[in-house]
């Protein structure tokens, strides 16, 4: 297939805009400040979100629930759930987020981000529940664990 001079024209446009809007995002990467480590032997302060997310739990008396966010997938064929896990606790590994939680110093709320908090998976057996069934106990068993509120000071983020 020939390409026409039209389509020639506006391939190198195309190709000449995209080089140029990498160069801009380059630019202003060299403009960021740098990301540096926080010291961790010394209090963490919440960020906004964090804050956001204490107040909310402090007007609630640590029965705050609104954040979680139910989630659930159907899985078909044979699971490796000990790949499974593996592969969740290396997330939580390597996100901080999710191995956080809040302490208060002084009567103000602090992060203290631990080292590592292993996840267990717990399983559910619903081959019992008839097979039609199946999927509106698994949903109601989703609705009920994500109506659990969370401690923010014990439970991590």
């Amino acid at each position: 297939m020939m390409m026409t001079t039209h389509t020639q024209n506006k391939s190198k446009t195309a190709q000449k805009d995209f080089w140029q809007a990498m160069s801009t995002l380059m630019a202003f990467q060299k403009q960021a400040p740098p990301l540096l480590p926080v010291d961790r032997n010394s209090p963490i302060p919440l960020s906004y979100s964090q804050e956001r997310l204490w107040f909310l739990d402090q007007l609630e008396s640590g029965e705050f629930s609104a954040y979680n966010q139910p989630l659930g997938f159907k899985i078909e064929g044979k699971l490796n759930i000990t790949a499974l896990e593996k592969s969740l606790n290396t997330i939580v590994k390597r996100h901080e987020v999710l191995r956080t939680n809040f302490v208060e110093v002084n009567g103000q709320p602090n992060q203290v981000i631990h080292r590592e908090i292993p996840l267990n998976l717990s399983l559910i057996d619903l081959r019992s529940v008839p097979e039609g069934d199946r999927l509106n106990q698994a949903r109601q068993l989703l609705t009920e664990e994500a109506q659990k509120p969370f401690n923010l000071y014990q439970d991590p983020l």
